[in-house]
């Protein structure tokens, strides 16, 4: 028996929710997402060339990211071809990302040969390869910067000045 109408819908909230790893929430966009990612003390404390590896794989998996959903599906060789970066390069920076919690996997990336229900890929279910599906995260203590210019400590400074006595 195949599993392909599971496979077929979109991820449900509760297993994008589920997949958020400990330490870290949904991130509210992309831009977010890779101000946040810049900004870790663990990527800058990276080589230069590998600095710029990472947040190009981030990146293209940023603005591969469903608005609503904050999912992204792109493939390895979609990465590849975006990136200019080799296979091993990418799958590399990827893991670091799942590693570190900055992206959650919601669905593993599967073959027909080995998917369930296929019987090693003699049956087909009419998917084909399935690629990964990832949600960004951002570290809970992340705070986004605030969009106007006026912040706590200003409207403290707007009050009238301190009356001096002659």
């Amino acid at each position: 028996m195949s599993d392909a109408s599971v496979l077929a819908v979109a991820p449900s909230k509760a297993l994008i929710v589920a997949s958020v790893p400990r330490g870290m929430h949904r991130t509210p966009d992309q831009q977010t997402f890779l101000r946040a990612l810049r900004e870790d003390s663990d990527v800058l404390a990276l080589r230069y060339d590998g600095y710029g590896n990472l947040l190009r794989v981030a990146q293209v998996i940023a603005w591969a990211a469903d608005w609503t959903t904050m999912c992204s599906r792109p493939t390895i060789a979609g990465i590849c071809e975006r990136t200019g970066l080799s296979k091993a390069t990418v799958k590399r920076w990827v893991r670091w990302l799942r590693e570190r919690g900055w992206v959650g996997v919601v669905e593993e990336g599967t073959t027909v040969r080995f998917r369930k229900g296929t019987s090693a890929g003699l049956q087909g279910d009419g998917l084909g390869n399935r690629a990964a599906v990832w949600v960004l995260c951002i570290r809970r203590d992340t705070t986004p910067v605030p969009s106007d210019n006026t912040s706590p400590d200003q409207d403290e400074c707007v009050s009238d000045p301190p009356s001096v006595s002659p």
